[in-house]
């Protein structure tokens, strides 16, 4: 292809289903997942947990302490972003239209904690959901394709989220 032509833009649509146990769901059928952080990593970061725990607040073994926290976490973030980046960029060069599900993600992972005088109920099972919900890098995605498809001409739409699992 010479420097004047264009691109030929594939004439295939296709639909995103965002779940938590797979990050991702084309209407293809494509499941896109994957683990971001390791046993060992999450073994290491529990263990600086509680060592930041134990450590007087204001020292210099908390900070160094909240430091190792933040490389581990750094490492998983990075890991998330380009699984994000990558995914995005084989859905837009293979479609030129991508349909997602228009998700409130931050009132989805909203606390069911409650209040003193209300406590919430099912606390424990929400936190998980949105510790996966915030693990699998929703809003990422999101953003990532939208990135994408300004390279390709690929138009993103979102669309009303009900009945779209079905």
């Amino acid at each position: 292809m010479t420097a004047g032509q264009a691109h030929a833009m594939p004439d295939t649509s296709v639909g995103i289903d965002r779940g938590v146990k797979s990050a991702a769901v084309t209407s293809d059928g494509d499941f896109h997942d994957r683990v971001f952080i390791t046993a060992g990593e999450s073994t290491r970061y529990r263990r600086l947990q509680q060592r930041l725990a134990r450590s007087k607040r204001g020292s210099a073994n908390r900070a160094k302490v909240i430091a190792a926290m933040n490389t581990v976490m750094g490492r998983v973030s990075d890991r998330r972003g380009d699984f994000c980046a990558q995914m995005a960029s084989r859905i837009v060069a293979k479609n030129a239209l991508v349909v997602l599900e228009d998700l409130r993600i931050r009132n989805m992972a909203a606390s069911a904690s409650g209040t003193l005088a209300e406590p919430g109920s099912r606390v424990a099972q929400k936190r998980g959901l949105n510790r996966a919900i915030l693990d699998k890098g929703w809003h990422r995605l999101e953003l990532s394709l939208t990135s994408a498809a300004r390279y390709t001409g690929t138009i993103v739409v979102k669309v009303n989220p009900a009945y779209t699992s079905q």
